[in-house]
């Protein structure tokens, strides 16, 4: 199984100073997973029925902080997030880094009063009622109505440049090709459907605010219908801030390249050091081995 994005990806800005545009992903089957992602998902769905750590503790976990004093490797779960690139990107905390600890948490309440409006729509097989669903999400954890774009939206990468996201047209298209997705209950396992829709949630970028927080709590939606228990949740605000460019690198490959092996290891990865197990995997992905 396998998942492709348009190879064009993203057209590179020219010497005239034009500002690239980043063009929607194609969620389809192309190439095969490598050996090491399935492996990886494996130790992802094993440590999902292990639990992963409450939502307080998962936090101090990926700022690489020790919780329960018995942990061997306390820093590795934050190394083991970066990127082979992230020693080229020496960059502090984002921007948002005032928002560590707070996004998580805001995410997860709101997420808590929709997961079985969620899992109905899914149940019932109804994208429209799916739609729905993602409107409340947003505008509960947002605090104001969800607003769809109908304008130009433009974002800025790592190197703070300009970046144009999908026209508006095609934002709205893709959103609802997720919707259609997310209730295809064959379409695929777990942890790699919610890997897809979160990425092309952001690749949409249909709404005005909160693209972000939506694609981090659907990502959880379907994870707690693999089986992540309701007291859990997995802090990718908080990681991503942590992982020195990594996580942004990998959400690159995926949306540019169509290669999905490196974000669905980080994944895993990061579920399995919530889960407080698999120390020597972890040791391994620090060290680059990846693919």
């Amino acid at each position: 199984m396998s998942l492709v994005s348009d190879a064009r990806g993203v057209v590179s800005a020219d010497d005239t100073g034009k500002v690239p545009s980043r063009l929607p992903i194609q969620l389809g089957l192309d190439q095969d997973l490598s050996l090491l992602s399935r492996q990886r998902m494996l130790a992802a769905a094993a440590a999902l029925a292990y639990q992963p750590m409450r939502l307080e503790q998962a936090m101090l976990l990926v700022a690489g902080r020790s919780v329960s004093g018995s942990e061997r490797f306390p820093g590795l779960l934050p190394l083991s997030l970066m990127h082979p690139l992230s020693v080229f990107l020496h960059r502090p905390l984002q921007a948002e880094a005032r928002s560590l600890g707070l996004r998580s948490p805001c995410e997860f309440r709101a997420l808590a009063a929709w997961q079985s409006a969620f899992d109905f729509a899914v149940d019932c097989g109804d994208w429209r009622a799916m739609w729905n669903v993602l409107l409340g999400m947003l505008s509960d954890v947002v605090g104001a109505p969800a607003t769809i774009r109908s304008g130009r939206m433009f974002l800025r990468s790592l190197q703070q440049r300009e970046v144009e996201m999908p026209s508006a047209q095609c934002a709205c298209s893709s959103l609802q090709s997720i919707c259609q997705m997310l209730v295809d209950r064959n379409s695929m396992p777990g942890l790699l459907q919610a890997t897809v829709v979160h990425v092309g949630i952001l690749n949409a970028h249909a709404f005005e605010d909160g693209n972000g927080r939506l694609a981090r709590m659907v990502f959880n939606a379907v994870l707690r219908r693999a089986g992540l228990a309701a007291h859990c949740y997995v802090p990718i605000f908080e990681a991503q801030s942590h992982s020195r460019g990594g996580y942004e690198v990998r959400l690159r490959e995926a949306e540019i390249f169509g290669d999905w092996n490196s974000l669905i290891q980080y994944f895993c990865n990061l579920i399995v050091g919530l889960a407080g197990r698999d120390d020597r995997r972890l040791l391994w992905a620090w060290h680059g081995n990846e693919r």
